[in-house]
């Protein structure tokens, strides 16, 4: 296009262009880069970049949860082997309870026959003191009374008193304790002190009870504890569940444990009349040691008369109180049970066993003590 001027109007012609916009080409040669129509129509659109972005996060999403249920699955693995390790370690012990308890029995029932033999027992402690006061007081060769300048009588029964009755306390308290603890040479069962005239307990508490030793139990050990407690149960209901009974089993059991608390009441008293035996036993001691101090102390009986006494009634022989003083007398005594006769075992005893009678009598006969 031309715009013309004149040269008389101070105008001059000028020839101007306008260039075309730039080609595909020209935008090659800027970018250094072969950018054609279909080259741009394979780039993928935003929807489609977005889509495989999600895809790769699921791809990874499900790896981790893979990845988490393998550490779940080993954890739970390494948890019940724990768990039944755990479980062995405890039968192993209960084991070892069960023969340290057996072992604990055995020993408590041959100490029963060491208590007054032994030259360091009570007793022997006691005969010792006696030969003691003969080597003060006494020629042994001639056993005449020959006194002692140094000690008294009445000193030397004070100090000798009191060594004494320590002696006699222990031989007193191991044979008592001998005694109780073997009340019943079979296996002893703690639970009885827990038992009462009547078992009330619900067999559902009790079969929800036998999970726990079962290990079928979904409880925690604290629920555990809390369902004790809520319950109110007591090492009878365990030994109940323990076992794990039937339905029938428990019913059966109700009366068992009616036997089981019949027969303690009949333990109890027999302790509770040793136990008051002892205590008479100790204090009738006391008694007679403070009777045989005044005797000394006053001297209403000159020394040589006490101790030539002594040596006569004491010293040189050989006190056999059960015989030569109480004269007890034994006799034999049969005791027979049959448990078809059992008032509170009878019936069901009756209908459980198919055999005769006879079969099932217990009988046994013991040395049967008595005072004239």
């Amino acid at each position: 296009m031309s715009i013309f001027n004149q040269s008389s109007s101070g105008f001059s012609s000028k020839h101007v262009s306008i260039n075309p916009p730039p080609s595909v080409s020209d935008l090659n040669e800027v970018l250094g880069a072969s950018v054609t129509s279909s080259k741009l129509s394979e780039i993928p659109a935003f929807e489609e970049i977005e889509a495989i972005e999600q895809s790769n996060k699921n791809k990874k999403l499900e790896e981790r949860r893979q990845k988490g249920r393998i550490r779940s699955k080993a954890t739970r693995e390494n948890k019940k082997k724990y768990l039944q390790h755990l479980e062995g370690k405890v039968a192993e012990l209960e084991q070892e309870k069960f023969r340290l308890q057996n072992l604990l029995i055995s020993y408590r029932a041959d100490k029963l026959y060491d208590i007054g033999a032994g030259s360091k027992s009570p007793i022997e402690n006691i005969q010792s003191n006696k030969y003691k006061t003969i080597e003060q007081f006494f020629d042994r060769e001639t056993t005449q009374y020959v006194g002692n300048k140094s000690v008294s009588m009445a000193a030397n029964f004070e100090k000798k008193m009191y060594k004494n009755l320590q002696n006699h306390k222990e031989f007193i308290d191991k044979a008592f304790e001998a005694i109780i603890n073997s009340y019943n040479p079979n296996y002893k069962k703690v639970f009885l002190r827990d038992l009462g005239p009547d078992y009330t307990t619900d067999y559902k508490v009790i079969k929800k009870y036998s999970t726990f030793f079962t290990g079928e139990t979904k409880l925690n050990k604290y629920q555990q504890q809390e369902f004790i407690k809520k319950h109110n149960l007591n090492l009878v209901d365990e030994f109940a569940a323990s076992i794990n009974p039937t339905k029938q089993q428990f019913e059966i059991s109700k009366m068992i444990f009616r036997k089981y608390y019949l027969l303690n009441q009949k333990y109890k008293k027999a302790i509770q009349l040793l136990l008051e035996a002892k205590q008479i036993i100790e204090e009738t001691n006391v008694d007679h040691n403070s009777f045989t101090k005044f005797l000394i102390e006053s001297q209403i009986f000159e020394e040589r008369q006490m101790m030539n006494s002594m040596l006569k009634n004491s010293i040189f022989t050989k006190d056999n109180a059960f015989k030569d003083i109480w004269q007890i007398k034994i006799s034999n005594k049969t005791y027979t049970f049959n448990i078809l006769d059992d008032p509170t075992m009878g019936e069901i005893a009756t209908k459980i066993l198919k055999t005769p009678a006879k079969l099932h009598e217990v009988s046994f006969e013991y040395n049967h003590f008595s005072l004239p």
